[in-house]
C-alpha cells in the first residue's frame, strides 16, 4: 500500500457565524495546533464570517494562531 503525503492541511470553519461558539471555535484552533506541530504538518486556517461578533480579544486571537484566511461577506 502506498503512504498519502500531504503537504498542507486545510481546515475551514463556516457554513454559520463561527463566532457564535467561540469558545468551541478556541478550543477547535488549539487542538489543530496541538496535532499539526506534534505531526509536523503546515495547516491552514480559513473563516467565513461577516466580522459583528469580532473584538480586540478575537482579532488578538486571530493574530496570534496566524489565522490568515478570512472570508466576509
Amino acid at each position: 500500500s502506498r503512504e498519502l503525503k500531504l503537504d498542507l492541511l486545510s481546515f475551514h470553519f463556516g457554513a454559520a457565524e463561527p463566532f457564535l461558539n467561540e469558545k468551541n471555535l478556541i478550543e477547535a484552533v488549539e487542538y489543530i495546533n496541538k496535532k499539526t506541530k506534534e505531526n509536523r504538518k503546515n495547516k491552514e486556517i480559513l473563516i467565513n464570517t461577516n466580522l459583528t461578533l469580532t473584538d480586540k480579544s478575537l482579532l488578538d486571537f486571530i493574530i496570534k494562531n496566524k489565522i490568515i484566511k478570512i472570508f466576509f461577506f
